[in-house]
């Protein structure tokens, strides 16, 4: 059922070209980095030899499907000040905050003959989403006037992990046309928040009164004694098993068609796990104004009442937890690749995330060139979270047996900007995607898969004596001589 979802998903973005997530795709298409091959585990990269060491990836992520700095901010008198009243306008009932990072300690990459391909690695991978409802907002900026008899319901949401990751991954040509892939991955988590469940209500009286009332169930690994130090042998509980698969097919020469289902897997929480709960029945506050005349006279204790009232209200219960699983990020990948002359192909990706019980898609088409073994670029065009302007681009400098490369989506707009002679700042005033990936890699072996072909397909060419005429056969070179005899 959760696989039929995201193919679901994809087919849907593929059709409405709307998406709401953010993940590397230009980076897909980079075949000449080493990392390629972590999108699909049948991906074949470009070198045959490939060594990365701590560094060798650093890879960061922020996107949004709600807003931008712009959306939040106004310019009055030549100087940009906040104007919150311009937040709720564009909101969608839902905001998604997701930011991701890695860092890579290790990864080798090892071409295995003509048919396998063998990759192995360990990084440090954390992955935060919050989920906000507009309702909040909208209370926060317009205040409870906005809903004089009505009770709002805000349910707000997040999730935080991150975890050590070990994988080996393997990739088979099958048939000339067919490879297949999967890699397995080792998990060790190291620290984990999980809402469950969390809700509030406000309702607000005709009187203006404001009461409010609040349950929730959030359960935690790594936090209650992260200020003990960090002792890597505490988190041997905290285990997980993920894994990948992948494969492509070329239906003709020029064409590769490719799908992969990427972190199929989860993680178990025992250490320091503890749980955090509100219950509507005691957490519940009415807050029927400020006495303005207490205020004029100055009691210094009349402030700190009020916000110890509501700190004791809402303070969540706290108590050791038993363990827990959480499912890792899932994404599906489906790609084609074109290759219009040698060296140069043009390509598209559409992709879904399942996370959290919520699916995110997206699409990026872009266009990859190798300039001979030096020098690898690729561009391209990403549809996502309600954002139609981003560009991204990915350079390799391949100094063979040093690489040097960074890859990102929404990179393009910063020089453009500046061509155009914008300011610099409209880049960031309009992002709420952007996706960087950068590092180091030892490489060698550079493969030329054209030239490969080319040369099989000659030989598989070479014509018979009996075709041309040219080249006699042994029959015919005794004939010859018996002629002469």
């Amino acid at each position: 059922m959760r696989l039929t979802r995201i193919c679901l998903m994809i087919a849907l973005t593929a059709v409405c070209g709307k998406s709401l997530a953010q993940i590397a795709g230009t980076q897909y298409l980079m075949n000449s980095v080493p990392q390629y091959v972590t999108n699909n585990p049948a991906f074949v990269p470009k070198y045959k030899f490939a060594l990365g060491l701590p560094g060798s990836m650093i890879d960061v992520n922020y996107y949004n499907n709600g807003f931008n700095y712009n959306d939040i901010t106004s310019v009055n008198n030549g100087k940009r000040v906040a104007d919150l009243s311009k937040l709720t306008s564009v909101l969608p009932p839902k905001t998604y905050i997701t930011t991701t990072a890695q860092v890579d300690l290790f990864r080798l990459g090892l071409k295995i003959g003509d048919k396998a391909y063998l990759s192995a690695a360990s990084s440090v991978r954390g992955y935060t989403r919050a989920m906000i409802p507009k309702d909040a907002i909208s209370l926060l900026v317009n205040g409870n006037s906005a809903y004089v008899g009505q009770t709002a319901s805000i349910s707000p949401a997040a999730e935080t992990q991150m975890f050590w990751e070990n994988s080996v991954g393997l990739g088979i040509s099958l048939t000339e046309n067919l490879s297949v892939g999967a890699r397995v991955k080792l998990l060790r988590g190291f620290m984990n928040i999980n809402t469950t469940s969390a809700n509030a209500t406000i309702s607000v009286a005709d009187n203006y009164s404001l009461t409010m009332a609040a349950d929730m169930n959030v359960k935690t690994s790594g936090i209650h004694n992260a200020d003990d130090g960090f002792k890597f042998s505490n988190y041997s509980g905290n285990t997980g098993l993920g894994v990948d698969l992948g494969a492509t097919f070329k239906p003709f020469d020029k064409l590769t068609l490719a799908a992969s289902l990427v972190d199929i897997g989860a993680i178990k929480w025992k250490y320091n796990t503890y749980q955090y709960t509100l219950d509507k029945s005691k957490a519940t506050y009415t807050f029927q104004g400020v006495d303005v005349d207490k205020l004029i006279e100055g009691h210094s204790d009349y402030g700190k009442s009020l916000v110890d009232s509501v700190k004791t209200k809402f303070k969540p219960d706290e108590k050791q937890g038993s363990s827990y699983s959480t499912a890792l990020p899932a994404k599906a990948f489906v790609s084609a690749d074109y290759m219009v002359v040698r060296n140069f192909h043009v390509g598209g990706v559409i992709y879904a995330e399942r996370f959290n019980g919520r699916t995110f898609t997206g699409m990026t088409l872009g266009a990859n060139k190798h300039f001979g073994k030096i020098l690898s670029t690729t561009v391209s065009y990403t549809l996502s979270n309600r954002s139609f302007n981003n560009l991204g681009a990915g350079l390799s400098l391949n100094l063979a047996p040093i690489q040097i490369y960074v890859v990102g989506d929404n990179l393009l707009r910063l020089p453009l900007s500046a061509i155009a002679h914008q300011n610099a700042n409209d880049f960031i005033n309009s992002t709420q995607v952007f996706t960087l990936r950068a590092g180091v890699n030892f490489v060698w072996g550079w493969t030329d898969d054209i030239r490969k072909e080319s040369y099989n397909s000659k030989k598989k060419n070479v014509k018979t004596s009996s075709d041309t005429g040219k080249h006699p056969t042994p029959k015919s070179v005794n004939a010859r001589k018996r002629k002469k005899r």
